[in-house]
């Protein structure tokens, strides 16, 4: 005959037992309801899609004749939007290439410039199933990822030509670009996070300004459409024939800069809503 303390010990365990069993089936049936998901991205000029050393016409505010480069960024925290207002977020591929952690690098460069030859036009991972009306992201590199040794970390922060300064940390977004006006030497725009500070020990507490917009798009299936970035309509209000003297050469992401009012206004980093995205 079992001892009532015994009894009591086994009815426990069971107890125990039992709950952790729970735990783990809503644990499993939760990633059972994971979908694979993936969200496409596209850059044009209007309506002509982007091409590394094309030209394209009519760009800007002297309609100047532009031939990219360069053209890349880092999105962090990608969500799909519910009608009702709720955010899905999407648990990304660890694809030790492209995506690290909340983190993903959209290249569309093949090769000219200082760029690399593969590219990588989509943002791949998991979500819930559901009906969706939207994306939101954030532009940029998170600030707990943005300070790091690019030079030892992994991709897709070891993109040397993304870095910035160890200050500063990654350049959220690079556009590089032969002019009308300006050549071969041409107009940049270089957005990443400015007025950074240290600790004295190799630490960055805090940045003036992080320009990490957040960028949310309605009233499309993101899951079937394409995210666009229009480099027409970032330029719209910039003369990208010339370059305000004794500043950088085109617009580095500086709220003091003239360059840079135009582009960072349709970027949603000056008060007003953004207009250089747009969902298709």
């Amino acid at each position: 005959m079992r001892h009532p303390a015994n009894q009591k010990a086994a009815r426990g365990a069971c107890v125990v037992a039992l709950l952790l069993l729970m735990s783990c089936g809503e644990e499993v049936a939760e990633q059972a309801d994971l979908t694979p998901v993936e969200v496409s991205f596209e850059v044009r000029l209007g309506a002509a899609p982007f091409a590394c050393g094309a030209s394209f016409e009519g760009i800007g505010s002297t309609a100047s004749t532009l031939s990219p480069t360069d053209m890349r960024f880092y999105i962090h925290d990608l969500r799909l939007l519910r009608a009702d207002g709720s955010a899905a977020l999407i648990t990304l591929d660890q694809d030790g290439q492209w995506q690290h952690r909340n983190l993903a690098l959209l290249d569309f460069e093949d090769g000219c410039g200082l760029g690399t030859a593969p590219i990588n036009t989509s943002v791949r991972g998991a979500a819930p199933p559901g009906d969706y009306v939207g994306v939101a992201f954030n532009l940029g590199v998170p600030f707990e990822l943005n300070h790091v040794n690019a030079a030892a970390a992994p991709p897709p922060l070891n993109e040397t030509a993304m870095f910035w300064t160890w200050n500063e940390g990654f350049k959220h977004l690079r556009m590089d670009a032969a002019t009308t006006g300006l050549g071969p030497d041409g107009y940049h725009i270089h957005v990443g996070s400015t007025g950074c500070e240290g600790d004295g020990q190799g630490n960055v507490t805090g940045c003036e300004g992080d320009n990490r917009p957040l960028i949310s798009i309605q009233g499309f299936d993101p899951l079937e459409g394409t995210v666009v970035l229009d480099l027409a309509a970032l330029l719209a209000e910039t003369d990208v024939d010339k370059n305000t003297e004794r500043t950088a050469p085109g617009c580095f992401a500086d709220a003091t800069d003239p360059d840079c009012d135009g582009i960072l206004t349709r970027l949603g980093l000056k008060g007003s809503p953004q207009s250089a995205f747009k969902g298709e």
